[in-house]
């Protein structure tokens, strides 16, 4: 009887583990939730249908662009700042990876008007359940470039491009000269007139002109 009651016991105890094992995988595989608010420097009215487009981006993709992990839009309502909240796969984070967050502000009719200026650092820890954060965004014509003019200095290529709102004035060697008109980019700013495209994030840029890449570019303002 004594050995029947500690096999039973054995028994009892290796089922009790290994729910509690499935229950710890289980858990490690629950969406990470990411909330948090969309505002502006000061308080901003939004136009009626106006929508809030929310991205997390995997920075650790070069030389391609950062991957898109996550987007949602949302309404917008009527003034910033916005909540928010979506969910991520944990599968696809990991705290030695760099990733970041971009937001958007677009009129009903798709129009851009506010962005957020340069992709913003989201930190993640181990194991994380939740991730809370805050977006600071700008009218696209102040988030394009603090500076009007700028040099860009490429491998075999240097062009001046000068800011004008949602445009870009592009001068190229040989005389040649382009508008090139801000196109919806997930992370950093994009302008293109169909032969010509010029993609920046800070001090670093792309340029395509007539299917042509030129990587490593660098933006010098003045």
């Amino acid at each position: 009887m004594q050995s029947l009651l500690k096999s039973l016991r054995r028994r009892a105890l290796s089922v009790l583990l290994a729910a509690a094992a499935l229950a710890g995988c289980a858990g490690s595989h629950d969406p990470v939730r990411l909330s948090g608010n969309v505002s502006a420097r000061e308080r901003i009215a939004l136009a009626p249908g106006s929508a809030l487009t929310v991205s997390v981006l995997e920075l650790d993709t070069a030389p391609a662009e950062p991957r898109v992990l996550a987007a949602r839009r949302f309404p917008a309502g009527a003034a910033t700042p916005i909540r928010f909240a979506l969910e991520l796969d944990p599968a696809a984070l990991a705290p030695e990876r760099r990733y970041a967050l971009r937001a958007t502000i677009s009129d009903a009719d798709g129009t851009l008007r506010f962005t957020s200026p340069v992709p913003q650092r989201l930190r993640v820890p181990e194991n994380p359940r939740e991730l809370r954060v805050q977006i600071l965004v700008q009218p696209v014509g102040e988030a394009v470039h603090a500076a009007s003019a700028a040099t860009i200095s490429c491998r075999g290529l240097t062009a001046r491009a000068r800011f004008e709102g949602e445009a870009v004035q592009l001068s190229l060697p040989a005389g040649r000269k382009a508008q090139l008109a801000q196109q919806p980019s997930e992370v950093g700013n994009q302008y293109s007139d169909g032969r010509i495209t010029l993609w920046g994030r800070d001090a670093d840029a792309l340029l395509v002109v007539d299917g042509l890449v030129y990587r490593g570019c660098k933006v010098r303002p003045g």
